[in-house]
């Protein structure tokens, strides 16, 4: 593409958006017609001032540390799913259910919020607890009384 056909292009656009600075722009650039758009680009390469370097080193930093950020969100959350599915699926087992909390207590990567989340999907409520351990003294609270519901339909059902 030569930059007569940018050139061309630019001042399209700037007639249909009515912007003036595009319109200089294709007239500065009128002398520059027979190059290449390639060879324009290689010739308007200026070298990074230092303040802009520093302000795409920032903006590189923050890039990063809000992929890391996401990746963090990511592993957090399929611990928590992780740990959610284990409740569920060592339910009837009192011994291993146990374990699986003692875990989530000591798991230092599980903050309050994130049990919080845990005993949500567990227990199905919405109740906001103020500690982790509050929050799996909740999980063990409801898997005794799941316990105790299925010991009495287990022995009312043999009544009828």
């Amino acid at each position: 593409m030569k930059v007569k056909q940018l050139r061309e292009e630019l001042l399209r656009i700037a007639a249909d958006a009515r912007a003036d600075s595009l319109a200089q722009l294709a007239g500065l650039m009128q002398p520059l017609d027979l190059l290449d758009v390639s060879d324009l680009a290689k010739t308007l390469a200026v070298p990074l001032t230092k303040r802009a370097k520093a302000e795409a080193a920032k903006q590189e930093k923050a890039i990063k540390a809000a992929v890391r950020a996401k990746e963090q969100a990511a592993q957090v959350e399929a611990t928590i799913a992780r740990y959610a599915q284990e409740l569920d699926e060592t339910r009837s087992d009192n011994l291993a259910f146990e374990q699986v909390v003692k875990r989530i207590e000591g798991d230092r990567s599980i903050k309050t919020a994130h049990a919080e989340q845990i005993a949500h999907r567990f227990i199905s409520t919405k109740a906001s607890y103020r500690t982790k351990k509050a929050a799996t003294k909740a999980i063990l609270q409801r898997q005794i009384a799941d316990k105790r519901a299925a010991q009495r339909s287990s022995q009312v059902s043999g009544i009828f």
